[in-house]
């Protein structure tokens, strides 16, 4: 596809000495991108509505591709540059005072996928965002706590599909190209909006409450991956019994073949993405589970540092649990002691200390079944609610869920986190058999 964009006229900006100057609140994104699978050129006119927090001589946007224009407020920037950063910055004809809202016009092309793991392309020329995507295919602010209004219209050839998180509109044809429309419900970060592009087959459904659900299936594999997408509404019936009122306006699933080990499974906000869906050896239904989870514990509600990963990791992981119980009528305390009894000698298992983020997956689930066990099923059960109700948009520290259930429960549990948290071996007998766990004790009913 031929760019209809013309050359780059700036003179070099100076690169930034500090990281870049990102002092601006977004209120919203508009993005138009032309996307051409054949060539894998991608072809952006993105504005950007902001106001700066501080005096503006400079201010820098992410963007891995190659700006042609920038303009503030329909007049030409005065001059503009890449950083080595993979962003853009900026110089203004007149500093942006402090208070000042302003409008970002950037036109701006390339290979959005070259050398950026971020943009995950199958065989078929199928592509989808993912890992953070900032800057990757528009310009944007990393500053995670700046949330705005998101639009997209996405060009692509006929007989393909783009897909991204929010409502979407009416496709619009145009020739041999087809315009798809999606806006956002609730504000989002820039790197949880998601662009796909593929051969897809789409169904468009509802939860139980009436949230619009978009189930998009690699071309030809609807019939295979149903059986997983099939479980999403009563799955959200059980998460949100568990863990409260869906937090956002829709809910977008990809179910796709990208056949690459490196794209793991992950969610975005409003979105949850399965790349090697087709690969039973590593996904079920519990990976389906894990992922819808992350919209309450990872999504809706953050964690401060890496280190905090429990806060999202762990319960997502424990998601996998409650769902067969919850399904299939699991005992969970059998699994538990299975659990146990296979890691009971592995010293190196022990050693993964869940307050360094290490273990999330594996001790994280077993540590919470066991915490369930020691303040009973209410008190769990509130926990699990007063958690995003409490938190929500917010980023806290492990801290304060370790507070939460020591309120909630009304118990003093200094011991029990020491040992499951931040030790560096099995925890001892009081706090590894905790409740209905004890060996020989009466098995709790069924929640």
């Amino acid at each position: 596809m031929e760019s209809a964009l013309a050359s780059p006229t700036s003179a070099p900006a100076p690169a930034p000495a500090d990281g870049g100057v990102r002092a601006y609140d977004v209120a919203g994104y508009h993005v138009k991108v032309t996307y051409d699978p054949g060539s894998s050129q991608l072809e952006g006119d993105t504005e950007v509505a902001a106001e700066a927090t501080a005096d503006l001589a400079r201010f820098d946007m992410d963007l891995a591709l190659t700006a042609r224009s920038v303009e503030i407020d329909g007049k030409p920037a005065k001059s503009f540059a890449k950083s080595g950063d993979g962003s853009v910055t900026v110089i203004p004809e007149e500093k942006i005072e402090k208070g000042r809202t302003f409008q970002v016009r950037v036109r701006y092309d390339g290979n959005p996928g070259h050398d950026n793991p971020s943009w995950a392309k199958s065989e078929d020329g199928s592509v989808i965002t993912v890992l953070a995507p900032v800057g990757t295919w528009f310009p944007g602010n990393d500053n995670q706590d700046d949330t705005a209004d998101f639009q997209l219209s996405a060009t692509v050839p006929h007989g393909w599909t783009a897909v991204s998180s929010g409502q979407e509109e009416p496709v619009r044809r145009d020739g041999a190209w087809s315009t798809f429309h999606w806006s956002s419900t609730d504000p989002l970060p820039a790197n949880r909006a998601l662009l796909g592009v593929g051969k897809w087959d789409v169904e468009r459904t509802k939860l139980s409450d009436g949230t619009p659900l978009t189930t998009v299936y690699s071309a030809g594999r609807k019939g295979e991956f149903k059986k997983y997408a099939d479980q999403q509404q009563k799955m959200m019936d059980f998460l949100t019994q568990k863990f409260g009122d869906y937090p956002y306006g829709t809910l977008v699933s990809f179910f796709l073949d990208l056949a690459s080990d490196d794209v793991p499974n992950l969610a975005s906000q409003g979105a949850v993405i399965f790349p090697n869906a087709e690969d039973e050896r590593f996904f079920d239904s519990t990976v389906v589970a894990h992922e819808l989870a992350h919209q309450w514990y990872g999504m809706l509600v953050e964690e401060a540092h890496q280190r905090d990963m429990c806060l999202s990791e762990c319960f997502a992981s424990y998601a996998q649990w409650m769902w067969p119980e919850f399904s299939g009528q699991q005992d969970l305390d059998a699994k538990y002691r299975q659990e146990i009894e296979q890691y009971k000698s592995d010293d190196e298992f022990w050693k993964q200390k869940l307050s360094d983020g290490a273990g999330v997956y594996t001790k994280g689930p077993i540590m919470l079944h066991a915490l369930r066990r020691q303040i009973g099923e209410a008190a769990f059960g509130e926990v699990l609610k007063q958690w995003p109700a409490r938190y929500s948009g917010k980023a806290p520290v492990w801290a304060e869920m370790e507070k939460l259930v020591q309120e909630v429960s009304g118990q003093d549990l200094q011991g029990f986190f020491d040992a499951w948290i931040r030790s560096d071996r099995i925890p001892e007998d009081a706090y590894l058999w905790p409740g209905t766990l004890k060996p020989g004790a009466t098995a709790l009913s069924r929640s």
